[in-house]
């Protein structure tokens, strides 16, 4: 059977399609894995909902590819962009490295180019991305919106459900997280038992610290040993305002609210996200 033309194929957001390497094999997440960071791979097609696709359309010609089994977007590993970056899987956010555009070729076929890099998907022993417009602020953008937006999604639980008490982050072997987590007292000793947790990536050179307004007493996150946690940011807020109540930074016993700054830097390129007692926006 010849290949579609491109405009045979219209492609139509709620529907779900096959992606079609030149070998015949079909784009599918590896062992119908349902966890962010599932390896995205070539496979003979079986039909299976783990080998389909849904283009949901995020602007003009920009399209956010999400798995049919796993309900979770096709991304850009770490934000990468350069040369051997492999695509994985990872749950939905406005993030830069989850934008795809769909481009025709001479011979009838269609290519799948990342929006960030414009840089073409290949067969190289997996699905791996050539760069051809590196942009070294990626890492720093996308850490930023996950970061965001999962403070965010924290925020409005705890308003709506009361189910957790603040969002931590920090830097545990050698990887960035964030979590929600509920505060619990029990004969006057505070735990915080962790809800959520969510994988940032590794650094790749992005530093994240937490700073006071005018910038100063600068806290930079450092690789924790261990079970404990000795360099962090904890934010707790409040149920019924949404209030941040609680900024801790590298100290479980001590609330600062002058910080009010969370930096997320590589290089010249930086982005923060500025708390305040309404709400977390990054700047």
């Amino acid at each position: 059977m010849a290949p579609k033309k491109i405009a045979q194929t219209v492609l139509t957001e709620g529907k779900f399609y096959t992606i079609s390497a030149a070998n015949g094999k079909v784009i599918e997440v590896a062992d119908y894995n349902i966890d962010n960071g599932a390896k995205i791979q070539l496979m003979d097609n079986a039909n299976f909902e783990w080998q389909q696709w849904n283009f949901v359309a995020a602007g003009d010609g920009v399209y956010r590819i999400q798995n049919r089994f796993t309900g979770k977007m096709m991304d850009l590993d770490m934000g990468g962009v350069s040369d051997g970056t492999r695509v994985h899987q990872w749950e939905g956010a406005q993030a830069s490295s989850q934008l795809w555009v769909v481009e025709p070729t001479n011979d009838g076929r269609v290519k799948i180019k990342s929006n960030v890099v414009i840089a073409i998907m290949a067969v190289l022993g997996g699905i791996v991305i050539g760069n051809s417009n590196y942009s070294k602020s990626a890492q720093v953008k996308k850490y930023t919106e996950l970061t965001d937006g999962f403070m965010r999604k924290a925020r409005t639980e705890i308003m709506s459900k009361n189910t957790v008490s603040g969002v931590c982050l920090y830097e545990k072997e050698g990887c960035y997280y964030i979590e929600s987590y509920k505060e619990k007292e029990n004969g006057g000793t505070v735990t915080f038992e962790t809800v959520k947790r969510e994988k940032l990536g590794k650094p790749h050179g992005v530093e994240i610290s937490a700073a006071k307004q005018d910038g100063t007493g600068e806290k930079t996150l450092r690789d924790n040993a261990g079970d404990s946690l000795s360099t962090f940011i904890r934010i707790g807020y409040d149920r019924s305002t949404g209030a941040v109540s609680k900024f801790c930074v590298n100290t479980e016993d001590t609330s600062d609210l002058t910080y009010t700054k969370i930096t997320f830097k590589k290089g010249e390129n930086s982005k923060c996200i500025e708390i305040n007692p309404a709400c977390c926006k990054a700047q």
